[in-house]
């Protein structure tokens, strides 16, 4: 759309019968605003070299730093890195999961670094698609109890958030029906038998994947909830983070029951809520379903 503005522009001021040309001097910044969105739109595939992780593993440590103006430089910076290099976050991004740990003596100026880099955007939304990273920080988040300051309070709740948000729209099982397989063939046409097989055979591992990422989540969720140690604020963060996690296409373990039910008695009137509606949630899943039967009525 910019570059067919632009070209519009530049044939009006042209003057065709003499055959001269006219650069007007806001139509030459304008030809060097697109020039400047072209090299960052080819500069989205170039290749990640070890000279660019090094870069990036001191920018992420200027970002996690004690010092304030050190931490915004380095942030918006590791910001604009991801905006030309996508996939480079999946470098880094285990070492900013570390600093949420409570147990290795991580500062409250390291935290709200590492709180403040994950919500960035385009480091959030990698989350979600990807299990074994999400049954990561999730739980680390929940067990990030360093501080009751309302700027780690508000980070958390608000990646937590977006987090929870994303999530509503990604599904862990990815199990494929075989009529699936029939559209597929009907549509693509004749397709090899070893392509097809082996097609279903990644798919069918990418699914066992995702439930024990799943399942490995909801245990240390669970953990988390077990822990005498965990505050009032994180106990209703964490029991709120299992409601949204039941899906109907994953297996619910006992223990979670049992965990809820205990918590329907308990002191906070938000976890009794939250607990209450996860026992229902999981009632009207494990209903049993009954046949429907045609009756004749003549009969």
């Amino acid at each position: 759309k910019e570059h067919t503005k632009y070209k519009s522009v530049k044939q009006m001021l042209d003057d065709k019968l003499a055959g001269k040309k006219k650069q007007l001097r806001m139509v030459v910044i304008h030809r060097v605003y697109l020039q400047q969105q072209y090299r960052q739109h080819a500069q989205l595939y170039s290749p990640y070299t070890e000279e660019h992780d090094r870069y990036t593993q001191c920018l992420v440590q200027m970002a996690l730093s004690n010092y304030t103006v050190v931490r915004k430089t380095a942030q918006y910076c590791l910001k604009k890195c991801l905006s030309v290099m996508l996939y480079s976050r999946a470098f880094f991004l285990r070492d900013i999961i570390k600093y949420l740990d409570p147990d290795k003596g991580i500062s409250h100026e390291q935290l709200k670094g590492a709180l403040f880099s994950l919500c960035m955007p385009r480091l959030t939304s990698f989350l979600v698609p990807q299990p074994h990273l999400f049954c990561d920080v999730i739980p680390a988040i929940c067990k990030a109890q360093h501080s009751e300051k309302d700027s780690i309070i508000n980070a958390i709740e608000h990646l937590i958030d977006y987090l929870m948000e994303e999530y509503r729209t990604i599904c862990f099982s990815t199990r494929l029906p075989e009529s699936a397989v029939t559209l597929a063939s009907q549509l693509a046409g004749p397709l090899p038998e070893d392509k097809v097989q082996q097609g279903l055979e990644i798919a069918r591992h990418k699914d066992e994947t995702n439930r024990k990422c799943f399942n490995l989540c909801i245990e240390r969720l669970l953990e988390i909830l077990k822990n005498n140690k965990t505050t009032w604020r994180f106990l209703d963060l964490t029991a709120d983070v299992i409601r949204l996690m039941i899906q109907r296409d994953m297996n619910i373990s006992e223990d979670l029951v049992k965990t809820f039910l205990q918590f329907l008695t308990h002191d906070s009137i938000g976890l009794r809520i939250i607990s209450f509606r996860v026992i229902s949630y999981v009632i009207y899943l494990r209903r049993r379903v009954y046949k429907e039967t045609v009756l004749d009525p003549s009969t």
